[in-house]
């Protein structure tokens, strides 16, 4: 099964960050608008057992997924696909990860009270 894991070191809290990602409405706010990320239903806050869903435009295709919030802390939110897996994860993930580092550059410049890019 592919893996993938990226970090960020942003100039924030992590209590702060975990304040803006708790709301599902931000995500788009942060995310590649190339993706044309589209929540469908979110819960209002982050919490644990909740669910996501949304859609993405990918490689011309746009593709439905939810992913469910398995834990929630004060400082930390842990998510899985649980709904949506693509046909071809390698090339998803390769995307994916350009678009967090993207998004962890928006979410860098938001903790520093600017404007995300886009």
């Amino acid at each position: 099964m592919l893996k993938f894991e990226t970090s960020a070191v942003l100039p924030c809290s992590a209590a702060a960050l975990r304040q803006f990602l708790g709301c599902p409405a931000n995500l788009p706010e942060i995310s590649d608008p190339d993706l044309e990320l589209q929540i469908l239903s979110a819960p209002e806050t982050v919490q644990a057992g909740a669910r996501i869903e949304f859609r993405i435009m990918s490689f011309g295709l746009r593709h439905r997924m939810a992913h469910e919030y398995r834990q929630v802390t004060e400082t930390e939110i842990f998510e899985v696909l649980v709904d949506g897996v693509p046909q071809d994860p390698a090339r998803f993930l390769a995307a994916g990860a350009q678009a967090s580092a993207q998004m962890g550059v928006r979410a860098q410049a938001l903790a520093r009270g600017g404007k995300a890019r886009r």
